[in-house]
């Protein structure tokens, strides 16, 4: 089309559609292809879910937060394994453990998920533990540098190897936090006369003490309960 200043229009030139120099002819080595209903629907199962739609039907289904669905949905196989995940755990708690621990651990080392050779039943199988008390946070992630670095998903062999399982037994702890209050009177001290962080700087000794071995909610408590029996 040509514009003319003048009038501030646009008129046509020619016409390209009929031109044979355009060679907007058929041709007749292209057979008419007809697209029939079940070869489209199998073409949609082969393509699978659409990343966008896939993303919104996560936050909808597992009710995660939109940050952790998008994360997640940065790698195919790391959506699937999360999708494992959250059918035998705590959807929420899963999406976090994928985004901080793993995705942590795989940046870390510049990889994706695809190429770590974590498997989803060992991943499931390292997060029940930790939910269920058995290994501390510090423990699943000694565990977890382990599985990447070596490619095995035997994670109670690894955990046994490390010995990262996590002192129940309230007579070991209170053992534990029994020298560390003979060591550290001075913050027994600024505990007793207010100071919160006291109590944080304690129970990093007793985790201390105790290798990481047992559960630092615990040892809080038990803390909170030996030093109030004392001003008692």
């Amino acid at each position: 089309r040509h514009f003319d200043e003048g009038s501030g229009t646009t008129f046509r030139l020619r016409r390209k559609e009929t031109a044979d120099d355009y060679r907007y002819v058929p041709d007749p080595d292209l057979l008419p292809i007809s697209l029939c209903q079940e070869w489209l629907e199998e073409a949609k199962k082969e393509l699978g879910e659409h990343p966008s739609i896939r993303l919104q039907r996560l936050i909808q289904q597992y009710n995660i937060d939109e940050k952790d669905a998008a994360r997640i949905m940065a790698e195919k196989e790391l959506a699937d394994v999360f999708e494992e995940m959250a059918q035998c755990l705590d959807a929420k708690k899963s999406a976090s453990f994928l985004t901080t621990f793993v995705k942590k651990q795989l940046n870390y080392r510049n990889l994706l998920f695809r190429q770590s050779g974590l498997k989803g039943k060992g991943l499931v199988k390292l997060l029940s533990l930790f939910l269920e008390n058995k290994i501390s946070d510090d423990g699943m992630e000694r565990v977890l540098i382990k599985m990447i670095d070596e490619k095995r998903n035997d994670v109670e062999t690894l955990v046994k190897e490390l010995d990262v399982f996590v002192i129940s037994d309230e007579e070991f702890i209170s053992k534990m936090i029994e020298k560390v209050f003979e060591k550290e009177k001075d913050a027994c001290e600024d505990f007793r006369k207010g100071n919160k962080k006291a109590l944080f700087y304690l129970v990093g000794k007793v985790m201390e003490l105790a290798r990481g071995k047992v559960d630092p909610k615990k040892v809080g408590s038990m803390i909170i309960a030996k030093l109030r029996e004392v001003n008692g």
